[in-house]
């Protein structure tokens, strides 16, 4: 069974219990985002190695928050993107470099935030972080949305965009019809 990483901010952690189901309780470890952006890296040290870290964060084009909310705070490292000159941003290579350590080889990286891919920026993003983690990268180019059918599937939509997918670095290609629903994991 694959050791598995839920960082999610409140509002995507309605479907834990449905994924509690699909993962070994062994296995799956789902962590709540709080104000302190360390929390995701205590995780990802607990649960060594990774071999599916989901990130269900606020995003926008290039960028994600490794915090809850909607807004950065002036934590350091509460903001992965391409910002300059303030310490709450931390670089994707970074960030990547950062948690390299702790994920298993051939890990992937799911950002169910929205907007990662977006634009040329955000597909470069992706491939930064692909690059830095040597892991697979996938990250939506729109809106996201995280709803659960029943007590047994968590669906995952993106509302008239793509899912794109980056391994090792390379450009990333669309795996999924625009505004279709994807199985990030």
């Amino acid at each position: 069974m694959p050791n598995v990483v839920y960082f999610a901010s409140d509002d995507n952690l309605n479907c834990v219990p449905v994924m509690r189901k699909r993962f070994s309780a062994s296995t799956f470890t789902a962590v709540a985002a709080t104000p302190d952006p360390a929390t995701l890296l205590a995780a990802l040290i607990q649960a060594q190695p990774v071999d599916l870290l989901l990130i269900g964060t606020h995003g926008a084009h290039a960028a994600f928050l490794t915090i809850s909310g909607h807004e950065e705070s002036d934590a350091p490292g509460c903001d992965i993107s391409y910002e300059t000159g303030h310490a709450r941003h931390t670089h994707p290579t970074a960030f990547g470099v950062t948690i390299k350590p702790y994920l298993a080889d051939g890990a992937m990286i799911s950002l169910i935030s929205c907007s990662v891919a977006g634009g040329e920026h955000g597909k470069t993003f992706m491939m930064e972080m692909s690059a830095a983690t040597d892991a697979t990268v996938r990250a939506a180019d729109n809106e996201v949305q995280v709803s659960t059918m029943g007590d047994e599937m968590v669906n995952v939509t993106v509302n008239g965009g793509g899912v794109w997918e980056s391994t090792k670095g390379s450009y990333p290609e669309e795996v999924t019809k625009r505004g279709s629903r994807f199985q990030y994991w």
